[in-house]
C-alpha cells in the first residue's frame, strides 16, 4: 500500500467548504505571520485580524506560493527547532481553499494553552535609551550599537531578553551581550551621540552572548531552568541591524529583561565559531571558510545564532564523532544547515529540546561564500575583493552557540575553554592551519568524514 498522505490531502481539500478563519486560518496566521505583521511591528502592514487577511488575501497567496513568505532559512537536516516559521503543503492548501470558498469567518474558539517550557513573561527590568539615535533615512543596511547601564548591585540570572522601539521597521534584528568590564561604556563615551556605528562584540565576548532577536521573534527566551548570567554593575550592549525605511527620524528603544523563575538555573554560555581569514576575490563562487572546536566536557546545545553577511551563500553546523575502532570512520551529522542564507532574515534558532553533545565531540562550522555577479545579494556591482569588516560591503562569518555543561561542576572548565578559544583564534590570524575533513552538503545524516578540496576552492 502506498503512503496515506495523498488521501489525507484529498480529504482536506474535499472538506474545504468547512474551512473557516477562526478554526483553521487564524491559528496559521498567528503562528507564521503575526510575529512581524502586527500593528507597530517591523512589517509594512498588520495581518492580525480577519479583515487584515481577507483584504490582502490575493497578495498573501502570491508571496506564499513564491516561497518568499513566511521566511524560514534552515532545512530539516538537523534536530527539531522551535518557532518553525514555514508552512507545510497542507497548510498552504488550507489558505488557498479558504480564499477560494469565500473566506468563511466561523466561530471563535477557546484560546490555546500556553507552552510553559518557553513561556514569555513580563519583564522585571526595562532599560530605556536616554538619548534618541537619528536613524538614517537612506543608505545601505548597517549596524549601530547602543550601551545601556543596568544599575545592578549583584548578579542577575536572565532567561528572557527583548527589544522594542518607536521605529520597529528600521531594526530587523538585535544581538545582546552583558559587559561587566566597562569597555563598551568607555567606548561609547568617546563617540558622538548615543552608541557607535560598529559591531557589538566586546573583547572576546561575541554579540549574541546574551541572546538575540530577529524577524518573527521579538523576544528571546531560554527554556525554563536555564539562564544567562549578568554580572554586577553591567551594561547591556545591543547591536542593532538597521534597515533605512526612507523616513528616518529619532529612534528611542528599550531592552527588556526577564529573570529566571528558578533560584539555581543551569547557566548558559556562548561558544564562538568564526573565521577571521576572510579574503574573497571577485568572481569566486564557492569560497569555503570553516572553524571547529573539540568540546572539553559534555554539554547541552540550546540554540545557534548564525552570523554572516550578503556574500555568504550557505552555512552549516556539524557534530563530528570520532571513530570508535580502526575500521570505523568518523561520522558527521548536521546540527543546523541553511542552504540559502539571507541576512535580511537573520535570527537565532532554538532547539525543540537541548541537544546533548559528548565530551570530545568536534563542533564544526562551514560557510560558503559567493562573490560573483550572479549572487543577487552581492552588495558590490561589479564584485570587489571582500575582507573582514563591519560594513555592508565587508563580510563577517561566525556562529554563536549557546551551550550548558551537563555536569554543573564542569562550568568553570567550560567557561575557561570558551575564553581561551576566542583568544587562540585571534592569535592564529594569518597563520596556516589544517583543513577540516567535513562531508559534502549532499551527504546525509551520519555521513563518513572525508577530505574536502581545501579553503577558498572554486
Amino acid at each position: 500500500m502506498g503512503p496515506a498522505w495523498p488521501l489525507v490531502l484529498a480529504a482536506a481539500v474535499a472538506a474545504s467548504s468547512d474551512i473557516s478563519w477562526h478554526e483553521h486560518v487564524q491559528p496559521l496566521v498567528a503562528t507564521h505571520c503575526a510575529g512581524c505583521h502586527v500593528e507597530g511591528g517591523p512589517a509594512p502592514f498588520p495581518l492580525a485580524s480577519y479583515d487584515d487577511v481577507a483584504r490582502r488575501s490575493a497578495f498573501v497567496l502570491a508571496v506564499m506560493d513564491s516561497g518568499r513568505m513566511p521566511p524560514w532559512l534552515p532545512d530539516d537536516s538537523g534536530p527539531s527547532l522551535r518557532h518553525v516559521n514555514k508552512l507545510s503543503e497542507a497548510q498552504g492548501e488550507t489558505l488557498r481553499s479558504w480564499v477560494s470558498t469565500g473566506k468563511l469567518r466561523g466561530r471563535e474558539p477557546q484560546p490555546p494553552a500556553a507552552d510553559e517550557a518557553f513561556a514569555e513573561q513580563e519583564p522585571e527590568i526595562v532599560l530605556t535609551m536616554s538619548e534618541a539615535w537619528p536613524v538614517p533615512s537612506e543608505g545601505p543596511r548597517d549596524m549601530h550599537t547602543v550601551v545601556l547601564p543596568v544599575g545592578n548591585k549583584q548578579r542577575l540570572l536572565v532567561r528572557q531578553v527583548g527589544w522594542f522601539s518607536n521605529q520597529p521597521q528600521a531594526v530587523h534584528g538585535v544581538t545582546f551581550l552583558a559587559d561587566g568590564s566597562g569597555t563598551a561604556r568607555d567606548f561609547d563615551a568617546r563617540t558622538l551621540g548615543p552608541g557607535y556605528d560598529s559591531m557589538g562584540d566586546v573583547g572576546v565576548t561575541p554579540s549574541g552572548a546574551l541572546g538575540a532577536i530577529g524577524p518573527g521573534l521579538p523576544r528571546f527566551s531560554l527554556p525554563t531552568g536555564y539562564a544567562f548570567e549578568v554580572p554586577a554593575g553591567a551594561h547591556i550592549v545591543a547591536e542593532l541591524h538597521s534597515l533605512p525605511t526612507g523616513l528616518g527620524g529619532p529612534m528611542l528603544g528599550e531592552v527588556q529583561l526577564g529573570l529566571s523563575e528558578v533560584e539555581q538555573p543551569t547557566l548558559v554560555l556562548p561558544l564562538s565559531l568564526l573565521d577571521f581569514e576572510i579574503d574573497v576575490p571577485p568572481g569566486a563562487t564557492d569560497h569555503v571558510l570553516q572553524d571547529a572546536w573539540r568540546l572539553p566536557c559534555a554539554v547541552e546545545l540550546i540554540g545557534v545564532l548564525p552570523r554572516a553577511g550578503d556574500v555568504c551563500r550557505s552555512l552549516e553546523l556539524f557534530a563530528v564523532n570520532e571513530a570508535t575502532g580502526s575500521d570505523e570512520p568518523a561520522t558527521a551529522r548536521h546540527l543546523l544547515r541553511i542552504p540559502a542564507w539571507d541576512t535580511h532574515f537573520r535570527r537565532p534558532y532554538l532547539f525543540e529540546q537541548p541537544v546533548p553533545l559528548d565530551e570530545a565531540t568536534l563542533i564544526a562550522a562551514r560557510w560558503t561564500l559567493d562573490n560573483s555577479a550572479d549572487n543577487p545579494a552581492n552588495p558590490s556591482s561589479p564584485p570587489r575583493r571582500v575582507t573582514l569588516g563591519p560594513k555592508a560591503t565587508d563580510e563577517l562569518v561566525g556562529m554563536v552557540l549557546w551551550v550548558a555543561p551537563v555536569d554543573p561542576a564542569d562550568g568553570p572548565v567550560l567557561e575557561r575553554f570558551l575564553l581561551e578559544s576566542v583568544r587562540a583564534r585571534i592569535a592564529r590570524r594569518g597563520k596556516a592551519r589544517p583543513w577540516l575533513p567535513l562531508p559534502d552538503a549532499a551527504q546525509t545524516e551520519g555521513s563518513p568524514v572525508r577530505e574536502n578540496s581545501g579553503p577558498g576552492s572554486g
